[in-house]
């Protein structure tokens, strides 16, 4: 059954042109071989995308590599996408997409375990670091990642933003996180991707935020949009 699910994904993925995008979560010690094969496939049929590629795509409308370009995102600052993804990423030669929630990077290792069941952010499928407690990468992780792959916000809580979220809210899960990341990498940030994935003018009042901090990108769930700034 894996298998031919698998087998599905693979040909949904190779129909149509330019970019595609997958989404990472956990990518558990368990599952390590696994994520070795997929990546193994996506190098015969697919291209890295950096951040510089995205750009010249929007402005230019076209795909100068001769694979279609694969966007691959690893969410929430998992310790386990520094240890277990990282390394095969580097070894296949793609470039990851590391959505980060600021706080979970910033909360302390005997809280991240409580905190991540607050906050919507899965651990308990495989708990390989049940031992140490340590579930988030560290600062100095996310700077190692950040020199060769791409660093973007993913709010600074893991909170959903709706319609009717304060302003003192959105301020500082699309701005702050920003700020926050800037100021740990020292260089810019110019991705978000809000929870839940929503288009960008689906939410007005949150899209100006957007905007107004800078970012040059918005991930959702069924297009990349870029910002006009």
């Amino acid at each position: 059954m894996e298998n031919t699910m698998l087998k599905e994904v693979q040909e949904n993925l190779l129909r149509g042109q330019y970019i595609r995008a997958i989404n990472y979560h956990n990518t558990h010690l368990a599952d390590k071989s696994r994520l070795e094969r997929e990546l193994q496939y996506y190098q015969q049929n697919f291209s890295p995308v950096t951040l510089e590629d995205l750009n010249e795509f929007f402005i230019t409308k076209k795909w100068k590599k001769d694979k279609p370009g694969l966007v691959l995102s690893m969410f929430e600052a998992y310790r386990n996408n520094y240890d277990i993804a990282l390394p095969l990423l580097e070894k296949y030669g793609f470039v990851g997409w590391y959505h980060i929630i600021t706080d979970f990077v910033d909360t302390p290792i005997e809280q991240q375990k409580e905190y991540a069941r607050n906050h919507s952010i899965d651990i308990d499928q495989f708990d390989e670091y049940s031992q140490d407690q340590r579930y988030a990468m560290t600062w100095d992780e996310v700077r190692h990642v950040a020199k060769k792959h791409v660093i973007c916000s993913h709010t600074r809580s893991h909170y959903r933003i709706s319609l009717d979220t304060p302003d003192d809210v959105m301020k500082r899960e699309i701005v702050e996180s920003k700020h926050i990341l800037e100021e740990k990498l020292q260089q810019e940030v110019a991705v978000y991707c809000w929870l839940g994935g929503a288009q960008f003018n689906s939410n007005p009042v949150a899209a100006s935020y957007i905007k107004n901090a800078g970012y040059r990108f918005l991930f959702g769930n069924s297009k990349i949009h870029r910002i006009a700034n």
